[in-house]
């Protein structure tokens, strides 16, 4: 192999390291920010469960995931839902959503707002509610909707893994390696 050649393929290799260390040190740093944020939510999720509870709802289930399908210039697109909870009291079947932070337990909020309105709309249900944790509150929501407005429930598939991505980076990795290797030999 020309000198030349091996200079090139010891730089793009460093470069591929390089670019997989700054996106492995940046993924390490948004994890660990979404540990504590999941964290931070499963505790307020407990708090909630405590808050519903002590309330009089009773809970029939956590986390259920539902979809709905919406036509986008003639084309099909399943959108996917997950409700907090979804909660009984005086034989009203409910959609529970637990919100922590000063401003997304605000009904001011707007993306609040709409999620609760998505929630309404998707679930079919009179009202949903709004559970703010940190401040012991349990808020009902009901957006004035026409008759017989919502959105039929779908099932949607089950998204598989992007194993390509892995794949790229351990095949960079190794062509590095070999680089390196025939130029110290």
């Amino acid at each position: 192999m020309r000198p030349f050649t091996l200079v090139a393929l010891s730089l793009l290799c460093g470069v591929a390291l390089g670019a997989w260390l700054v996106a492995w040190l940046h993924g390490r740093r948004g994890r660990r920010e979404g540990v504590a944020r999941n964290a931070r939510g499963k505790r307020g999720e407990e708090r909630a469960a405590a808050l519903l509870e002590a309330a009089g709802y009773r809970i029939l289930e956590r986390q259920r995931r539902s979809a709905y399908r919406v036509s986008v210039d003639a084309a099909e697109l399943d959108v996917g839902v997950t409700f907090d909870f979804v909660v009984l009291r005086d034989g009203r079947e409910l959609i529970a959503e637990v919100k922590t932070g000063s401003l997304v337990t605000r009904l001011r909020h707007a993306e609040t707002r709409r999620q609760l309105l998505e929630y309404q709309l998707v679930s079919g249900r009179e009202a949903v509610l709004l559970v703010d944790p940190e401040r012991a509150c349990i808020t009902e929501v009901s957006f004035p909707l026409p008759d017989g407005v919502g959105a039929p429930e779908v099932s949607l598939p089950t998204p598989q893994p992007r194993g390509w991505v892995v794949w790229a980076w351990v095949l960079a990795l190794a062509v590095g390696a070999c680089a390196l290797w025939y130029r110290s030999g």
